[in-house]
């Protein structure tokens, strides 16, 4: 059993890895289309005459959009983001790399004022839209990254006692440490660091209840990894 002494020297150890992140927690509403906001599914925003986009000739799923204002933490890689939307085709493969004719589209709009909500096609009008709603929190490291900083004994008390304090958020997530469900590559490189995670959901699941990563190379493109357990 873990002490309150050795609790503190926990604490201690982890204090230089804890990092800020936004948490997000899905409501089930109907979707408002007089302003873009955070949302999982339904319908999202674009620009005038910009079209849904496809992939292997089918319509995309709409899986994430992000109104970077509502965020209380904001990665440096959406530092002049207002909007961003995440599409995916339903059999996106583990690593892929965004563009108009892949797997993985990832929009960026710098301002709100010119967009408006896109049609949405008929393929798509099934996956359900739900509000996201942001908080912000204190995200610890797990797995290999958790064992690295601490003893096994402590590691091992940390992820798997209910009384410890020293949560890691294995959720939508904007910033912090992304969750390792096999290895921990999904944090990316320094060139490529990674910026949130997306669990599995009603919408779309990553293999057997996984997780996708989503990173930003400094040249600005947007590279997705899928793990499972």
């Amino acid at each position: 059993m873990v002490s309150e002494l050795n609790i503190e020297a926990i604490a201690a150890k982890l204090k230089p890895y804890v990092l800020p992140a936004a948490v997000g927690r899905l409501r089930r509403k109907k979707q408002d289309l007089e302003e873009p906001t955070s949302c999982y599914g339904g319908t999202f925003w674009g620009k005038r005459r910009e079209a849904w986009p496809e992939c292997n000739g089918r319509p995309m799923i709409p899986l994430v959009q992000l109104r970077s204002g509502e965020l209380p933490v904001k990665p440096a890689a959406l530092k002049g983001v207002a909007l961003l939307a995440v599409f995916i085709d339903e059999d996106v493969p583990v690593e892929a790399v965004t563009g108009e004719d892949s797997s993985l589209v990832v929009r960026e709009y710098a301002r709100l004022t010119s967009l408006r909500p896109l049609e949405m096609p008929r393929g798509t009008k099934g996956r359900k839209h739900s509000r996201i709603e942001w908080r912000k929190v204190d995200d610890y490291p797990d797995g290999e990254d958790l064992f690295m900083i601490l003893s096994d004994e402590e590691a091992t008390w940390v992820e798997e006692s209910e009384s410890s304090p020293f949560t890691h958020h294995e959720t939508l997530k904007i910033g912090g440490w992304p969750t390792a469900l096999q290895v921990s590559i999904a944090r990316g490189k320094p060139d490529n660091p990674y910026v949130m995670q997306v669990d599995s959901d009603y919408n779309h699941s990553f293999g057997d209840s996984g997780m996708l990563f989503l990173r930003r190379s400094r040249g600005k493109s947007w590279y997705s990894l899928w793990e499972t357990l």
